[in-house]
C-alpha cells in the first residue's frame, strides 16, 4: 500500500502541492503507534487469560490493505484521507514484523520466514513495473492508464496471498512437527509470562534434573551442615521498568540501545528527511516539468 501511494506522488503532488510527500511521511510514521497497542491488546487478553489469535490477526490485516487500496482505487479527494490511507499501510506494515513474523518462527521452519520478506520485496518491484509502464510523472494525457488502474492491478497481490496462506495452512507445507510447534509456541508463552526470577529457577531445576541432582545442596554439605537452596528475590519486587522490558533487553541493554538508535536515524533519515525534502529539491532541479520526474524516479 506505501509504496503503491509513494509511486503515484507525482500525481497527489500536482493536485496537493510540495507537501504532499511529508503528509503521507506523517500518516506513516504514526502508523507506529499501531506497535504499543497491539502489546496492549495483547497484555489485556493475556490479563483474562486469552490468547492472540494471530491466524485471524493475518487475515484482517490483509483485508485492511485490500480495503486501502480499494479507496484510492475509487480516488482520493483531500490530503487527511491521503494520510489515513498511509497511516493503514504503515501500521500494517509495522505489524506484519511481530504478528506475520511471529506466527511463522512458532508454526514454520525459520527459513520461511526468508521467503516471506522475499515475497514482500517481489511486491515492490511488481509495485514499481507497473509505475514505469504507467509513467505518472508525465503528463496526464500521456499516461497509459490512470491511478485508478493502477491501484486496480495492484489489488490481486492482497487476493493471492490470501490465497496463498490459505492454501499453505490447508496443506502444512513447510509447517513444523506437532511437537515443535508445541514447544515453540510454549517457548513464545514462556518468554512473555514468566518473570525473570522464575526463568532462573525453572533453568536451574532443569538442569539439576538434566544432570539428576537435588535443587538442595545435601545435609553435611558446605557451611553449616545444612541445606542451602537456591534464593531468588521476589519477583513482586520488580519495578515497572523491568516489568515493561522484554529480558533480552535487561540482560543486553547496550546492542539494544544501539539497534534501536540505528533503527531510527535511518528510518528518521529516509521517511523523515529524504520524503520531506525531496519534492522541493526536485522542483528547484527540474522547473521545466515542476519535478514530477525527479520525484517518481526517487520515489
Amino acid at each position: 500500500m506505501v509504496n503503491a501511494a509513494y509511486v503515484e506522488l507525482p500525481l497527489y503532488q500536482q493536485v496537493f502541492g510540495l507537501k504532499t510527500s511529508n503528509r503521507m511521511t506523517i500518516g506513516y510514521d504514526i502508523g507506529t503507534l499501531a506497535l504499543p497497542c497491539f502489546a496492549f491488546a495483547r497484555w489485556l487478553l493475556k490479563r483474562h487469560l486469552l490468547r492472540v489469535n494471530y491466524r485471524r490477526l493475518i487475515m484482517c490485516l490483509s483485508f485492511v490493505q485490500l480495503g486501502a487500496l480499494l479507496w484510492c482505487a475509487l480516488g482520493v479527494r483531500n490530503l487527511w484521507e491521503l494520510m489515513f490511507l498511509n497511516f493503514l499501510g504503515g501500521a500494517c506494515g509495522y505489524l506484519a514484523a511481530i504478528v506475520h513474523q511471529a506466527y511463522l518462527l512458532m508454526h514454520y521452519d525459520n527459513v520461511y520466514s526468508a521467503a516471506f520478506w522475499a515475497g514482500d520485496a517481489a511486491a515492490g518491484v511488481y509495485v514499481v513495473l507497473l509505475a514505469l509502464w504507467q509513467r505518472p510523472d508525465l503528463p496526464a494525457d500521456q499516461h497509459r492508464f490512470g491511478p485508478g488502474m493502477f491501484y486496480a492491478l495492484v489489488m490481486p497481490l492482497v487476493l493471492i496471498s490470501l490465497g496463498a496462506f490459505a492454501a499453505i495452512e490447508h496443506r502444512g507445507l513447510g509447517a513444523l512437527h506437532a511437537s515443535t510447534s508445541a514447544k515453540a509456541q510454549a517457548g513464545a508463552v514462556a518468554v512473555d509470562d514468566f518473570p525473570e526470577e522464575d526463568f532462573a529457577v525453572e533453568s536451574l531445576s532443569l538442569a539439576h534434573a538434566r544432570d539428576d541432582m537435588p535443587l538442595a545442596t545435601p545435609a553435611g554439605s558446605g557451611s553449616g551442615g545444612k541445606s542451602q537452596v537456591a534464593e531468588f528475590p521476589n519477583s513482586q519486587s520488580r519495578s515497572c521498568c523491568r516489568r515493561a522490558l522484554p529480558q533480552a533487553v535487561r540482560h543486553r541493554p547496550l546492542p539494544s540501545i544501539v539497534l534501536v538508535g540505528v533503527v531510527f536515524w535511518s528510518q528518521f533519515a529516509n521517511w523523515g528527511i529524504m520524503d520531506s525534502v525531496t519534492p522541493y529539491a526536485c522542483a528547484q532541479a527540474s522547473k521545466t516539468d515542476a519535478g514530477a520526474t525527479c520525484v517518481f524516479k526517487t520515489s
